[in-house]
């Protein structure tokens, strides 16, 4: 078939088909923003199939989120139908499982393992370190936590993390890594980065399984490879047999995720780590105006360690780039709404349609109360997922048992709740007895009901939480998903908790518990063969970025973290200072750190399609102190003034670019009179502990949206502007007629929502 006629290749451009129709050995595609990688990737995995003959099972394409694998999938199957189910499209961990759940036995594991969340894992760090009586002033559990991920990601011994602690922390510390591995092993659970581990472990020790998938897998296509971490560059060298047919996609660029241990050297480096690889560079960008994508190309290109490219708008010039200079953070935050209500009005865009990005999660109040002061909802994106909520976890706790019953923080999670009347002190002599045993928490219950090794009150309902556990265990192996989670919720009692529940949080847990049936039963229905863990398996996967959802139509609100991957018609970029972008731990550890907070500042400039704002203020409260001082932020005097259009007049300053080739910082001059001001830094601008990978949290609290209209017995009809909190601290922001604006918890207020 002549290739302009090939409907694979039809709608794509040079660059485009050139990556498509490379042939055998390794490749390397840099897509700078908005050029099409996973058009590309798809169109790739189609021709492969239908022009070069590849058996569809045999591809491998790998990715980092959920939505994504299954947006890849989508398109193949679009492309070609009744392909797309045959490519084996997976995110990392998802692909790990599977290969330790048919071989783990080869490393002394059991296959039956369960899979903990972060939660789990917080729950079970603060667990050792209060058995152990450590104060959180030598070892916080966060530490604990973010040691032992760095170590997995790195393939090394957490223990060797502790070299140049001081002797007390590093004792407690080496004290908690080897209860963590101790209580993982008896409670035959496996963390995300365990996964990692233990797959390359596996691979790495059988030669016959390796070889095995080195077979299998005779083309391996790679999302995102600027965001792979060690752990799993090593996975994709054991994986790739001698075909040598590595096709990896991604963006220097937009390497943000230093902190979790991604190695932007992967993407780097992978012509010498491949030789005789091809390098294509994808370079027309579909989603910015043409000003826009300059003004990111001109900071971009200050960053030594990187691919150079040039990209190419396809959109018109557009409006050239906006800053704007406030006195203070109210005054920015004025601005903002102010050109959000101009871009509403007099361009039609949809508040859905704007977004402000913000370093530092601290700089999101004033923006929401100048939203709500001029009616406009918002919505803060990154909020909580509905697996996280306490009456899902619960049930999930009750399935997760049927499958593992040596998954002691399950097990200590529910025996008393619903309520049994098994108290702390009963709870506490179990788990000290499965302590001293090395045994489950389950296991330890029966022999000490068995032994008569608990009071008479306690023996009783200890027995009848064991029968509990024994009856939906049995039903589970017998029964459907669904008859076996409809079964759990009633046999448990449950559902009589919440029947007898009345309150406005009562109706949402019930409402969510019979959203997990509904998921359950759509599951069951895509995969009428699987069973409870396997329902599980595709839970304990989903990613924090699978869960960004849109509750109704507002400004959406975010860092610039969680804004990867998202496009918008209009950004907003605030707090652009010195100490904020770039954050104050990097100006102050490593050059190299400055360079990512310049990559991620290139994130939020190209998510950003026909209109850009950045701004910043001469002064900025946090956390109700003095007002600190801090010249502009340094990346925005690496955009030639003339592609930006300089507003404000809360004060005068001049952007004057003074980078040399020694790299030095650039220098900002201010004018009228003032004197250059003090900069800020991390302890001015950011709380102790504040950790770039957080963000706020907004609660899905049913039917309690951002634009309902609610009825409060007090205060009469009102909107939701806004949500925040989650669980038993969400709250809702109304404007009532009556009163105005009011913050109200919604597990207290009375709310009912209403027609509008």
């Amino acid at each position: 078939m002549n290739d302009s006629n090939d409907p694979i290749l039809i709608d794509l451009n040079s660059e485009q088909r050139q990556a498509v129709l490379y042939g055998e050995g390794p490749l390397v595609i840099f897509a700078g923003a908005g050029s099409g990688k996973t058009r590309v990737l798809t169109h790739r995995i189609a021709h492969l199939v239908a022009r070069r003959g590849a058996d569809p099972n045999r591809i491998l394409a790998v990715t980092f989120t959920n939505k994504a694998a299954g947006e890849m999938k989508e398109r193949v199957e679009r492309l070609m139908p009744g392909v797309g189910e045959d490519v084996w499209v997976s995110t990392f961990h998802s692909a790990c499982v599977r290969f330790l759940r048919r071989d783990a036995d080869k490393i002394n594991l059991r296959r039956d393992f369960s899979i903990y969340d972060t939660g789990d894992q917080r729950t079970l760090v603060k667990d050792i370190l209060k058995k152990a009586m450590i104060d959180e002033k030598i070892l916080d559990y966060r530490a604990v936590l973010q040691l032992m991920d760095q170590a997995k990601n790195d393939l090394s011994d957490p223990l060797g993390l502790a070299e140049g602690m001081k002797p007390q922390r590093r004792a407690a510390y080496e004290m908690a890594v080897k209860n963590y591995v101790e209580n993982m092993r008896r409670n035959n659970a496996l963390d995300f980065g365990d996964l990692m581990v233990f797959a390359v472990r596996l691979l790495e020790a059988d030669e016959q399984v390796r070889e095995q998938y080195q077979w299998r897998f005779q083309h391996i296509l790679v999302d995102e490879f600027q965001d792979t971490n060690c752990a799993q560059s090593r996975l994709l060298e054991l994986l790739l047999g001698d075909h040598r047919n590595l096709c990896v996609v991604g963006d220097d660029d937009q390497s943000i995720y230093r902190w979790r241990g991604a190695r932007i050297e992967n993407i780097l480096d992978f012509e010498t780590q491949h030789p005789g690889a091809q390098k294509v560079i994808l370079g027309r960008n579909y989603r910015s105006s043409a000003n826009i994508l300059a003004a990111a190309e001109a900071l971009i290109s200050h960053n030594v360690g990187r691919e150079p490219k040039r990209l190419t708008a396809e959109k018109e010039a557009g409006r050239i780039v906006r800053v704007y200079r406030a006195d203070d953070e109210y005054d920015e935050a004025h601005h903002v709404s102010a050109q959000i209500g101009d871009l509403r009005r007099k361009v039609g865009l949809a508040l859905s349609d704007i977004a402000i990005f913000y370093r530092v999660n601290a700089l999101s109040r004033v923006f929401e109360e100048e939203l709500m002061s001029r009616g406009f909802p918002y919505v803060v994106l990154g909020g909580m997922r509905f697996y996280e909520r306490k009456e899902v976890k619960d049930i999930l706790a009750y399935m997760r048992l049927t499958v593992n019953p040596d998954d002691s923080v399950a097990a200590k999670r529910i025996i008393n709740f619903p309520v049994r009347k098994i108290g702390k002190t009963t709870i506490g002599k179990i788990d000290a007895f499965a302590m001293s045993r090395k045994l489950s928490f389950l296991a330890c219950a029966r022999l000490m009901v068995e032994e008569g090794a608990l009071t008479k009150a306690a023996l009783k309902a200890v027995s009848g939480f064991l029968d509990i556990i024994d009856d939906i265990t049995a039903a589970a192996k017998e029964d459907a998903p669904p008859d076996a989670l409809a079964h759990i919720i009633k046999r448990t009692g449950y559902k009589n908790l919440l029947e007898a529940d009345q309150s406005v949080d009562g109706q949402t847990r019930k409402e969510n518990i019979g959203e997990l049936y509904e998921a359950v039963a759509q599951f069951s229905e895509r995969r009428p063969n699987d069973g409870l863990a396997d329902y599980l398996e595709s839970v304990s996967l989903l990613q924090d970025a699978d869960a960004l959802d849109a509750r109704g139509d507002g400004v959406r609100l975010m860092t610039l973290h969680n804004a990867k991957g998202l496009e918008f018609p209009a950004v907003f970029i605030v707090g652009m200072e010195d100490g904020l972008l770039p954050h104050a731990r990097s100006l102050r550890e490593n050059p190299a750190f400055v360079e990512e907070e310049r990559r991620l500042c290139y994130v939020g400039i190209t998510r950003a399609g026909d209109y850009l704002t950045m701004s910043c203020a001469a002064r900025r409260r946090t956390y109700g102190g003095q007002p600190s001082y801090a010249p502009p932020s340094r990346f925005l005097a690496e955009i030639p003034e003339n592609m930006l259009d300089v507003q404000g007049f809360g004060f005068g300053y001049a952007i004057r670019d003074a980078m040399t080739k020694t790299n030095r910082s650039p220098q900002i001059s201010f004018m009228r009179g003032k004197t250059p001001a003090p900069p800020l830094t991390a302890q001015s601008i950011i709380a102790e502990g504040d950790s770039v990978c957080e963000y706020d949290e907004s609660p899905d609290a049913g039917t309690f949206v951002v634009g309902a209209h609610v009825m409060h017995d007090q205060f009469g009809q009102g909107k939701i502007m806004g949500m925040l909190g989650y669980d038993k601290k969400a709250k809702a922001i109304v404007h009532f007629h009556s009163v105005g604006v009011k913050t109200l918890l919604l597990s207290a207020a009375k709310l009912r929502v209403v027609s509008g």
